[in-house]
């Protein structure tokens, strides 16, 4: 069975992108294939932040979502596990069997390399416990 992993932030312009990202390349590198991996945003921006793009692109991370995207209904009802990255939690509510609020992960704006760190413990933990 498919379980979906839907990643939110705000503008789906930077932290949901890198948590997609790097949630793509672990399942991918450990061969589990039962997981689909999206990312979107409460207000999404025109464009992903270019500093994000640059590091996924220099780092050869798959891009999931070139475009920010607003979440829809359908993707919040698909989810098997929510992760939100500063979203309003109110939205969510009851929206999936697991919600998780990752909102202490540091903005990229300030500091990618600690964003990405951050993001990265949190995602290589959550895949732990999926699996």
């Amino acid at each position: 069975m498919t379980k979906t992993i839907l990643f939110m932030c705000p503008h789906n312009a930077a932290k949901s992108v890198l948590a997609a990202a790097i949630a793509q390349r672990l399942l991918d590198e450990r061969g589990l294939h039962d997981f689909v991996v999206y990312s979107a945003g409460t207000h999404p921006d025109p464009q992903i932040a270019p500093a994000v793009a640059s590091y996924l692109k220099e780092n050869g991370y798959p891009v999931g979502t070139p475009v920010p995207r607003k979440f829809t209904g359908e993707d919040v009802q698909n989810a098997h596990t929510i992760v939100s990255l500063g979203c309003d939690l109110n939205l969510l509510k009851n929206a999936a069997p697991k919600i998780l609020d990752w909102s202490d992960v540091p903005p990229p704006s300030a500091d990618l390399p600690a964003a990405v760190h951050a993001i990265g413990d949190k995602v290589e933990a959550l895949i732990s416990q999926l699996t």
